[in-house]
């Protein structure tokens, strides 16, 4: 993507370079509508974008209610073998765990030292069995002993998921240790972090394949608590990953719940302690922030190391000033206006995203994403800002702003891949408290409820309808169990069919055999 990036606005834009001594001083004035934010600023007038998102992330989080200060101390310094920069220590306000001691240990690692072969199609779908149903350390000693082995990291991760709070730094940096660009920062223990979620999943099939109902349920509830902890963080990708950790949970919830026989008490007390959960944060504080200071550092980096530089993003090498005609082309852009055509776009976007229902933030976004695609067509034809580089200027303030555009289609953040996440689990969730109500009600009555209104009031407030139609919830007894589900994001009755049947559905369901 950022070689694609590259190639396009030297395309655009003609512009090169070669390694001149100094960069120029900044030629735009820091403010809401241009730069957002107006400090810290050097003595060039380039502001430090990585300071100011940084501060503005951890706001009062401390060590002692951050999450992520103990999810380092389960995984170690270098969870990736690379550890982060010793000014992410800093940021975090904590000592860089110490080596030697029994950190996390990854699944293949630990499978292949015991000489079980950790990869292949048909590991795999061994894999894969054990995350979706239940199982006993007769069945798989190995996969039970790597769990055994990080009893000690997984505990570590408990405590750390019944924080409040969860504040991961951003800080890029280049090989030697100068400062890279915000879209650069690398996220080393979030893969990690993925390992982890798979252990908890792993472990609760265990203990329910065991019988430990309890221990099953804590494993569950951590990795809630842990998809909302790392949804906190910054970036999409932190959200991304919150969302598929809380969807793994679901899904594990509704094979507990086949399996626990729950009485009608335990069924109501885990109900309500799902209730309980932290709400996961809003995507549009993800754009509103992160992604627009990430942006808006770009357009700066443009400014003060060329458009070629971008090319190099990525790569850990670190940029080096153009040549003396391409700072003199550069200057002749108005970066004052190149700056504010990125804010009114992301205003929008933010405005879309915080739409207080579903039809109307899917029909603003659409607005957003139209009006995107309608920039990027028209955009095509630049002739006039390259004929205007190529002869030396001058550069009027339209081809500023048609440079700013280029920057902005090119680079918007892909929401897309993000936005069913929030509905999809709300929708779950509505799911799965149904379900343990359901479980309630049979446990004190011998058999399911004929409709769901039967629950109410003693076992919910209230039935909600389905997010996706506006109708009720589909719900069929089926004898001794029954299938419940939502028609899901097509918004299409595929009569209880999800994505891993065949043929395949979208519908998000709850089934009790």
């Amino acid at each position: 993507m950022r070689a694609t990036f590259a190639v396009l606005l030297l395309v655009c834009l003609g512009c090169g370079g070669n390694q001149p001594p100094k960069v120029a001083k900044a030629s735009f004035k820091p403010n809401k509508e241009t730069t957002y934010i107006t400090e810290p600023v050097d003595a060039d007038g380039y502001l430090d974008y990585e300071s100011a998102l940084n501060e503005r992330l951890r706001g009062k989080i401390t060590p002692v209610t951050n999450a992520n200060v103990l999810l380092w101390q389960a995984m170690g310094p270098k969870p990736e073998g690379k550890e982060p920069h010793a000014d992410y220590w800093k940021w975090l306000q904590a000592e860089r765990p110490a080596d030697g001691r029994k950190y996390f240990v990854g699944r293949q690692f630990f499978l292949t030292s015991r000489g079980v072969e950790g990869s292949g199609d048909a590991f795999n779908e061994r894999d894969g069995r054990l995350n979706a149903r239940p199982w006993t350390a007769k069945d798989e000693p190995d996969f039970a002993a790597w769990l055994e082995a990080n009893e000690r990291p997984l505990a570590l991760v408990e405590k750390a998921s019944q924080r409040a709070e969860y504040y991961y730094p951003l800080v890029p940096r280049n090989e030697d240790g100068s400062r890279g660009v915000l879209i650069d920062s690398p996220l080393p223990s979030l893969q990690k972090v993925r390992e982890v979620a798979d252990a908890l999943v792993k472990r609760a099939m265990l203990n329910i394949g065991e019988g430990k109902f309890d221990e099953a349920w804590r494993d569950l509830l951590t990795l809630h608590r842990l998809g909302r902890l790392v949804g906190k963080g910054g970036t999409l990708i932190e959200q991304l990953i919150g969302f598929a950790f809380d969807g793994m949970a679901c899904r594990a919830d509704i094979t507990f719940l086949g399996r626990a026989n729950l009485t009608s008490k335990q069924a109501q007390q885990y109900g309500a302690e799902l209730h309980k959960l932290l709400p996961m944060p809003n995507l549009a504080d993800k754009v509103d922030l992160c992604e627009r200071l990430t942006i808006l550092d770009i357009i700066q980096f443009t400014h003060k190391y060329g458009f070629d530089s971008l090319g190099k993003t990525g790569t850990g090498k670190p940029p080096v000033a153009p040549d003396a005609a391409t700072q003199a082309l550069l200057r002749q852009l108005d970066w004052d206006t190149i700056f504010s055509t990125a804010n009114p776009t992301f205003d929008r976007a933010v405005g879309a995203l915080k739409q207080p229902d579903r039809a109307s933030r899917l029909r603003e976004w659409g607005k957003v994403e139209s009006d995107l695609r309608e920039q990027r067509r028209q955009l095509g034809d630049n002739t006039d800002v390259r004929k205007a580089i190529q002869d030396g200027g001058p550069i009027d303030k339209v081809a500023s702003e048609k440079v700013g555009k280029i920057l902005i289609t090119l680079l918007f953040p892909a929401v897309n891949k993000v936005l069913p996440s929030p509905d999809r689990l709300v929708q779950n969730h509505r799911n799965l408290q149904l379900a343990f109500a359901l479980a309630a009600y049979r446990s004190d009555n011998g058999k399911y409820p004929p409709n769901l209104a039967d629950l109410v009031p003693k076992y919910v407030a209230m039935v909600a309808p389905d997010l996706y139609s506006g109708k009720p919830l589909i719900y069929k007894p089926t004898g001794a169990g029954y299938l419940l589900y939502s028609v899901g994001e097509n918004g299409e009755d595929d009569g209880g069919a999800t994505y891993g049947d065949d043929p395949p559905g979208n519908d998000l369901v709850v089934r009790m055999k």
